[in-house]
């Protein structure tokens, strides 16, 4: 599967189709990401005390991932949603440090031009992530 792209010169560009999750994963041009809307539910599960967390990413008001269910507290849905940004090329130019970890999400945004909304709501049921 493909995405066609008709560009203001009138020329089309094919964008390859990702779904590994059943959205579909619009790659899109170097440059020209506006606006990065990550929203992430966390749940605190009491008998354990461990805590949960989802993610929905939208790129230019496209939805383009969703992460159901997995362990992180605080602003971990942050990293998740930046980790996949990278694993699928949306963050070209994302600095690396020699100690292996990586520029943050909102300095890139901020370097980069790019309005960087991100929200967390807490929820009280497993099932509402």
């Amino acid at each position: 599967m493909e995405y066609i792209k008709t560009l203001p010169d009138g020329t089309k560009k094919v964008y390859p189709i990702i779904n590994t999750d059943g959205i579909n994963h619009h790659k899109r041009e170097e440059g020209n990401m506006k606006v990065l809307h990550i929203h992430g539910k966390r749940w605190f599960e009491r008998v354990n005390g461990n805590t949960y967390h989802s993610v929905n990413v939208w790129i230019d008001g496209k939805h383009v991932y969703y992460q159901p269910f997995k362990y992180g507290y605080g602003e971990q849905y942050k990293g998740t949603a930046q980790t996949w940004l990278k694993e699928n090329g949306h963050l070209p130019g994302l600095e690396q440090y020699p100690h292996g970890g990586s520029e943050s999400l909102w300095r890139y945004c901020e370097r980069n031009n790019i309005a960087l909304v991100s929200e967390v709501t807490d929820v009280s049921r497993k099932k509402d992530l």
